[in-house]
């Protein structure tokens, strides 16, 4: 109970329950003082200099803080925080995220540098909100590694994160909303604009569905995908070149067990003069398969979706360290430059508002008002996505649209756009154009069967001629 912790006797003016919040002043600042179980409202905090958190465990130091600084209202996650506690933090992770630890509150006077340089650094920035979430998120990152000179921002090994990263304030941000995963496509679009300068210093494989980190790997079955297995060495005898599991080997006489040779009766003693082992073959007690080569299989402990490590997706983790133009940006309240979708878009495909108005420009010049416009879709993407992982439904997408290009003249033009590929086919007859939609067709379903292993086709596709292709303007505006 926290009623009884010794903690009540740390000299600071605490409230005496979860949603009070205690008062101090020390050299002119004006410290905010909650224990780390405080429920109360946030906007009690807003008028403090700093916040003091009174410590009783790390996991409740850490939630409050993470609270804190998911907060934009009235700039709090920029607050500085420090933890009152009578012993050294020994966690990474809370370390990371206060900015330092105090014992008695006769030391507090030994932070006021580092409250000062924040509070300047803060003064030095303008804080907005921005054109979405995402965008929003990245620009409170910047300006809190701004505020706390970090240079560089590095990842820390974490146990409580999906992602098993964590990197200050925006890992804990996110995870509550997107999920930790969420924030590798921020960071490395901040990187692609040149908020931030990146430095690999590791790498790991994560989830292909959620993009978590904690995998449960085994060998299984390649025919009933069962973990029950059974593994035995293959014996190669050398006088009589006679190869078969050890079990053939194995007999039996006066109790003891030796082995013989069951094409040559040959006793086999010893081990790289007789005889030698070059490989294993494994028996599946559930469907009673022999194999050489099993399958791994790697299950996700956050989203449970069991996939190939094939599938698995390599993540680079990397430090950050800010750019000038995250300072401009900081200083001018916006990010600067452009803005577009924290999305990839797929190589060999025009981005779909452009692929929408060279058709139209087209559709308005008399030299090209013949020829067919082809629309393929998947039949079931959902289910497909989720064998191959979101990640992965890129790569797919490039592959596709490689296979279309092929058979494409070069005025041609193709897009992706709501999970179909549509391609024009310009000076091209109707015999021509289906016969380029079932060749095109037919590789799909082929690169689908012999990569992914799907056994039925999946695509559907229609052909319309050139000049009776109309765009919904639904379908125009439409996000994918």
């Amino acid at each position: 109970m926290h009623t009884g912790s010794p903690l009540l006797n740390s000299g600071l003016p605490m409230g005496t329950n979860h949603h009070t919040v205690g008062h101090l002043t020390v050299d002119g600042c004006g410290f905010a003082c909650i224990y780390d179980f405080y429920t109360g409202s946030l906007s009690a905090l807003y008028d403090f200099d700093a916040i003091v958190i009174e410590h009783t465990s790390h996991k409740s130091s850490r939630q409050l803080i993470h609270r804190i600084q998911s907060c934009a209202d009235n700039n709090l996650f920029l607050a500085p925080i420090i933890v009152r506690s009578d012993y050294p933090l020994k966690d990474e992770i809370l370390e990371s995220i206060c900015d330092g630890r105090v014992g008695s509150v006769a030391r507090l006077s030994d932070f006021m540098p580092t409250i000062k340089a924040i509070h300047q650094k803060i003064r030095e920035i303008k804080i907005s909100r921005q054109s979405s979430f995402e965008h929003s998120t990245l620009f409170d990152f910047l300006a809190y590694c701004y505020t706390r000179s970090l240079d560089p921002v590095d990842p820390l090994l974490d146990g409580n994160s999906s992602l098993a990263y964590f990197y200050p304030y925006i890992s804990g941000a996110m995870e509550k909303t997107h999920g930790s995963h969420s924030i590798f496509p921020i960071l490395e679009w901040a990187v692609q604009e040149g908020y931030l300068h990146a430095q690999v210093i590791n790498a790991t494989y994560v989830c292909s569905q959620c993009h978590g980190g904690f995998l449960s790997y085994r060998e299984v079955c390649p025919s009933c995908h069962s973990a029950h297995l059974r593994t035995e060495d293959i014996v190669h005898h050398f006088r009589c070149a006679h190869v078969a599991p050890l079990s053939d080997f194995k007999t039996m006489q006066d109790g003891e067990v030796y082995l013989e040779c069951p094409k040559c009766h040959h006793e086999l003693k010893h081990i790289g003069v007789d005889y030698d082992k070059p490989s294993s073959m494994h028996y599946c007690q559930s469907c009673n398969s022999d194999f050489q080569n099993y399958l791994m299989k790697a299950q996700c402990t956050s989203c449970h979706h069991d996939q190939e490590v094939e599938y698995l997706i390599k993540k680079e983790i990397q430090s950050f360290s800010l750019t000038d133009k995250a300072a401009a940006s900081l200083r001018s309240g916006h990010l600067l430059g452009d803005e577009n979708q924290l999305t990839p878009e797929v190589e060999g495909a025009l981005p779909w508002d452009l692929f929408v108005q060279s058709l139209q420009f087209e559709q308005s010049n008399r030299n090209t008002r013949e020829g067919y416009v082809i629309t393929l879709a998947f039949e079931d993407i959902k289910s497909l996505v989720r064998q191959i992982g979101v990640h992965n439904k890129v790569k797919l997408y490039t592959e596709v649209i490689q296979i279309v290009q092929a058979s494409q003249q070069a005025t041609d033009i193709r897009s992706v756009h709501n999970h179909k590929i549509i391609f024009s086919l310009f000076k091209t007859s109707k015999e021509e154009a289906e016969s380029i939609s079932q060749r095109t067709v037919f590789l799909i379903n082929h690169l689908l069967k012999d990569n992914l292993k799907v056994s039925r086709n999946m695509i559907l596709t229609e052909i319309l001629p050139f000049k009776e292709f109309t765009l919904d303007p639904h379908m125009i505006h439409q996000s994918e």
